[in-house]
């Protein structure tokens, strides 16, 4: 343990650490959006699976866009198996 008391962070500091966090989710959202968004069952860019996959489905019932009962009935496959 270090002797020094740990400052707390500055405005700027949590506005670029929320920003990052934002960017972050961005990048995520997209690499696991629907492949094709004009097919008829739309399936995960990046998981090959039925989109919601479970990582799209934890995004967005993360940001309240969906609830944990909507996303448990339409039962994203469970085996996220990322692609090679």
């Amino acid at each position: 343990m270090s002797n020094e008391t740990e400052q707390p962070a500055t405005t700027e500091e949590v506005q670029q650490r929320v920003a990052a966090a934002f960017a972050t989710l961005d990048r995520i959202y997209l690499l696991h959006a629907p492949a094709d968004a004009e097919a008829e069952a739309w399936e995960c860019g990046h998981c090959n699976v039925q989109w919601p996959c479970m990582t799209e489905a934890l995004i967005l019932e993360g940001l309240g866009l969906i609830s944990d009962e909507t996303s448990s009935s339409e039962s994203p496959s469970d085996e996220h198996q990322p692609s090679n």
